[in-house]
């Protein structure tokens, strides 16, 4: 819905972003947001381009000590996060760190994990 619509023009001009993730939509819940076959110029049919969006319950891996555990990065146990009042948001750098699944959720032998910031 919404949150593809709004990522969907900024994944397109921006092939290295991999995966956008979002909590507090809902209350235990998050969402994983992948470019799918976006960049596929193989692929006509538009809605075969869109992108992939999975909600996922948080409820296993929210802890009070990482309330970040959910995105599966290395380091995010007493993360700073600052208040983006221009981006309508709280945002946090968690990087460097390692990106495990591939574009389209599947999952990767660590020699192909690709570092991102």
């Amino acid at each position: 819905g919404a949150l593809r619509t709004i990522l969907t023009p900024e994944m397109k001009v921006a092939p290295g972003l991999l995966r956008a993730q979002v909590l507090g939509l809902a209350a235990t819940r998050m969402v994983r947001v992948l470019p799918g076959r976006l960049h596929d110029e193989t692929v006509v049919d538009p809605a075969a381009r869109a992108l992939l969006a999975y909600t996922l319950t948080t409820s296993g891996c929210q802890r009070a000590t990482d309330q970040y555990a959910c995105f599966r990065l290395n380091g995010t146990a007493g993360i700073d996060v600052a208040l983006g009042p221009t981006e309508g948001a709280s945002l946090a750098m968690a990087g460097p760190t390692f990106l495990e699944p591939g574009t389209q959720g599947e999952s990767r032998h660590p020699r192909e994990w690709e570092a991102v910031h």
